[in-house]
C-alpha cells in the first residue's frame, strides 16, 4: 500500500491530516517537537509545514538524493496566511506547495498527484533496469555467439563444393547482419542510458568521417569511396555517438545498393552556422512516401511500417545535437543522405544570445 509519511510540528493538525488520508493511504507520522530525530521511515510522498521540513531539512535532502533518479515528491502545507512565506532554502527540496484549509477530497487528490509522478519515475528506473540487461545481452551474448557461428562459416567453407557455395554466403551475410544489428542496438542502448547522453562538445568532422570511410574501404573492398575531404577539416557540435551517424550511413548505402560497383560519395556544404555532409550513393534510391518513415518518424516510432533501425539512430542521434537529416534523389540514380550538424559558435550564440 503507497505510504504517505506526515512530518507536521502542530499535532492537532497533523491527527487531522491523518484521519483524512488514511482510508486512502497508509500514514505514518514522522517526530515532532524540538527533537531532531531522523527521518528513517520509507514512505511515498511526504507531506509537512514549514517548522517540520526546515528542522529535518538535511534528513529530506538526503533521502530525495538517495532516492535519485526515483522522484520522492515532498508537499509544503502551508496555511493561508503563510503563502508568501516558504522560505527560499526550502524551495529546491519542495515539489509542490497546499494552502490550508483544504477539502479532503481535495487534498487526497493533490497527493494522488505527487504520487503518481513517482509512480512514473519508478516504472521508469524499472524499464531503464530492463535495457541495461537487454544491452548487456546484446552486448555480449548474442554478438559473441554470433561471432562464433562466423569462425564456424570459415571453417565450413573449405568443404562446400560449388554447388553450395550460395546458400553458405547467404547464411554468412545474414550471420553478418545479425552481428550489424546488434551493434545498433548496443549503440542506441548506450545513448540512451549513458550519463553524457545529452552532452554536447566540440567534435572535428574530419577525424569522425575519414576514420568511417577508411573502416569502410577495409570493410567492402569492392565498393568505392570518394571523399571531398579539403573541406572537412571544421568543427561541429556533436559528441562520441556522431561516429554511430557516419557509419550507419556508409554501411547503409553499401549494404542496400543493387548495383555489382557500389560508389559512395561524401562531400560538405559549409553555412554560416550549419554544415551539411552528403553521403550520395548508386543504389536504387528511397521512394518519396518512405523518405519520412525510414527515419521512424511515423506514429509508431521505430515501429512504424518502413523505419530502418539503424536510421533511426542516425535521427535521433543528430536530433539531439539541434541538427537535421533528410534524403534526396541522387542523379541519376540513388540517394542521398544529407546531415546538418551545428557549427560551435552558432551553437553559442543561441544560447547566450546575440553579442
Amino acid at each position: 500500500m503507497t505510504t504517505v509519511y506526515l512530518l507536521v510540528e502542530h499535532g492537532p493538525n497533523r491527527a487531522l491530516l491523518a484521519d483524512r488520508l488514511g482510508d486512502a493511504y497508509d500514514v505514518v507520522e514522522g517526530p515532532n517537537g524540538n527533537g531532531e530525530e531522523p527521518v528513517e521511515a520509507s514512505f511515498d510522498v511526504c507531506l509537512g509545514d514549514v517548522e517540520a521540513f526546515e528542522r529535518h531539512r538535511a534528513a529530506l535532502e538526503r533521502r530525495k538524493s538517495e532516492a535519485d533518479p526515483v522522484v520522492l515528491p515532498y508537499v509544503l502545507l502551508l496555511h493561508r496566511d503563510q503563502t508568501n512565506a516558504v522560505p527560499s532554502r526550502l524551495e529546491s527540496l519542495v515539489d509542490d506547495v497546499v494552502e490550508l484549509p483544504i477539502r479532503p477530497a481535495l487534498l487526497e487528490k493533490r497527493a494522488e498527484t505527487a504520487l503518481r509522478t513517482r509512480r512514473q519515475s519508478l516504472e521508469l528506473q524499472r524499464r531503464t533496469e530492463e535495457l541495461e540487461i537487454l544491452n548487456r545481452v546484446v552486448r555480449h551474448d548474442i554478438r559473441n555467439d554470433m561471432n562464433v557461428v562466423l569462425g564456424w562459416l570459415e571453417q565450413v567453407a573449405e568443404h562446400v563444393d560449388d554447388d553450395g557455395r550460395p546458400a553458405l554466403d547467404r547464411v554468412t551475410v545474414a550471420c553478418e547482419h545479425v552481428v550489424e544489428i546488434t551493434t545498433i542496438a548496443r549503440e542506441y542502448v548506450d545513448g540512451l542510458l549513458g550519463e553524457d547522453r545529452d552532452r554536447r562538445e566540440t567534435i572535428n568532422l574530419e577525424d569522425v568521417v575519414r576514420h568511417e570511410v577508411s573502416v569502410h574501404h577495409e570493410s567492402f573492398p569492392a565498393a568505392t569511396f570518394d571523399l571531398h575531404e579539403e573541406s572537412l577539416d571544421l568543427d561541429v557540435v556533436g559528441n562520441e555517438m556522431l561516429t554511430s551517424v557516419f557509419r550507419n550511413l556508409l554501411t547503409n548505402a553499401v549494404v542496400h545498393n543493387d548495383r555489382d560497383d557500389p560508389r559512395v560519395e561524401v562531400g560538405v556544404e559549409i553555412g554560416a552556422e550549419t554544415v551539411v555532409v552528403r553521403v550520395a550513393d548508386n543504389g536504387p534510391g528511397v521512394l518519396d512516401e518512405q523518405k519520412e518513415l525510414i527515419f521512424g518518424r511515423g506514429g509508431k516510432g521505430l515501429d512504424s511500417p518502413g523505419t530502418d533501425m539503424g536510421l533511426f539512430l542516425v535521427d535521433r542521434i543528430v536530433d539531439s545535437y539541434g541538427g537535421d537529416v533528410w534524403i534526396e534523389d541522387n542523379e541519376p540514380r540513388g540517394s542521398v543522405f544529407a546531415v546538418e550538424l551545428r557549427r560551435p559558435d552558432a551553437a553559442t550564440r543561441d544560447v547566450g544570445g546575440e553579442t
